[in-house]
């Protein structure tokens, strides 16, 4: 269906809203490496690196999955009165989620496990818990389709983080750590001034809501690990085969090329609350144009993909500083890795509409296993083009893996439509 002008406005000004305050929160590694590639040494930017990769891994393991129950119910739940039931109950599951993991990491730290790492695992843990009750506030946000108040939400901590990454190169009291404490105090801040907005919304039986995201999310939750544990495990890997400046060389080209993610995270931003609100009042003939739908999607992905990667590529030796740029193969690598990732999270909407999350879990724990795998065999043998190499190949076995369960839901190929 062809939109209107009113309507076309509204959809590029809010993708342009989310693109702001989703880019911005979710960018700051793209956008803070032009700064601090030019500030912080390989070495300090490679533990800036890997305390990036742990805070995402550590989303993941503390929200586990809940945000995605609200995306994919928040339509259900608000055609039956009952959404902040819902929040609230996804709430009280990353609760459990951050609990969990700080008792993992002092039993692991007791046995003296983690090392020289362990303050580093301990500020990414309590920023990742920060990050998550942002993370579930801005969704409900995104579902509303209230894209000024997404924007306000996620802006305030992204800015402070970029703020004091100019002034890192003017005081030296601002090391890697300080950045992660600062968005840590500015997102306590922020949320604290729209708890009315929050509490607005409270109401319904959170009890029988909570069984209803941890049947939805807890499944679902491997898939969310085995995603961040991607990030995580190549720079393990690096940091062991080639030392901690190289992480640092490796973050800083990863950054670049991840920032293709934001600008196709935006679209889908616009894109979901429709797509499900869709999917539950489309009749029959109308939800056989979905497939088709989805597979303009994926093309699109491939060339804005193909274009982020040469202009990333072409301009990354201006875009960091010192020795950074002898990275710069891994920017090309990394971006077509996020145009397979983001035909992925195409494929993956109709498994998660059906609620089929377990699968889709064991799907990217596969692609997990393949990532670190490869990993071992290629960093040491190709050094960090084989790492994103290694990424390439993990997200194609994800988004393969999503396009054979989410088949099951499709018709024959010749007239592609959803089953009912």
């Amino acid at each position: 269906m062809m939109l209107n002008r009113d309507s076309l406005r509204a959809f590029l000004s809010r993708g342009f809203k989310y693109l702001l305050g989703g880019g911005i929160s979710r960018g700051l590694p793209f956008l803070t490496a032009p700064i601090l590639t030019r500030v912080f040494s390989a070495e300090e930017y490679g533990l800036f690196g890997l305390a990036l990769a742990a805070t995402s891994f550590f989303v993941g393991l503390v929200s586990l999955g809940a945000p995605q129950y609200l995306i994919a119910s928040y339509d259900k739940l608000r055609a039956v009165g009952d959404t902040a039931s819902g929040l609230v109950a996804a709430g009280g599951l990353s609760l459990v989620g951050s609990v969990v993991s700080a008792v993992l990491l002092l039993v692991l730290d007791a046995f003296g496990w983690l090392g020289s790492f362990s303050q580093l695992l301990w500020i990414a843990l309590a920023l990742a818990t920060a990050r998550v009750v942002l993370l579930l506030l801005s969704t409900v946000f995104q579902m509303e389709d209230r894209a000024s108040d997404f924007l306000m939400l996620t802006l305030v901590p992204a800015t402070s983080v970029l703020v004091f990454s100019v002034l890192a190169s003017e005081w030296d009291w601002i090391g890697w750590h300080s950045l992660l404490v600062i968005e840590m105090l500015a997102i306590t801040v922020v949320v604290g001034l729209w708890r009315r907005d929050a509490k607005r919304l409270i109401a319904g039986d959170v009890r029988a809501r909570f069984g209803d995201v941890a049947r939805f999310a807890v499944p679902v939750a491997p898939h969310i690990l085995a995603l961040w544990g991607l990030n995580l495990a190549d720079r393990l890997v690096i940091e062991s085969v080639m030392g901690t400046s190289a992480v640092g060389m490796y973050t800083a080209a990863y950054s670049v090329g991840m920032g293709l993610s934001l600008l196709l995270e935006s679209a889908q931003r616009v894109w979901q609350p429709a797509f499900y609100r869709s999917l539950n009042t489309l009749s029959w003939p109308h939800r056989t144009r979905v497939p088709t739908m989805m597979l303009q999607g994926a093309m699109a992905t491939l060339l804005l993909g193909a274009v982020y990667g040469a202009v990333a590529y072409l301009g990354f030796p201006w875009l960091v500083g010192g020795d950074f740029g002898q990275s710069r193969s891994v920017v090309l690598i990394v971006s077509l890795g996020y145009g397979v990732h983001g035909i992925y999270r195409i494929l993956a909407s109709i498994p998660l509409y059906h609620g089929i999350t377990g699968r889709l879990g064991f799907v990217s724990v596969a692609a997990f296993i393949v990532n670190l795998i490869l990993n071992v065999i290629f960093v040491p043998r190709y050094g960090l083009d084989g790492a994103a190499w290694a990424t390439v190949a993990a997200f194609g076995a994800q988004a393969f893996g999503a396009l054979v369960i989410g088949w099951g839901r499709f018709a024959a190929p010749a007239h592609l439509g959803l089953r009912e």
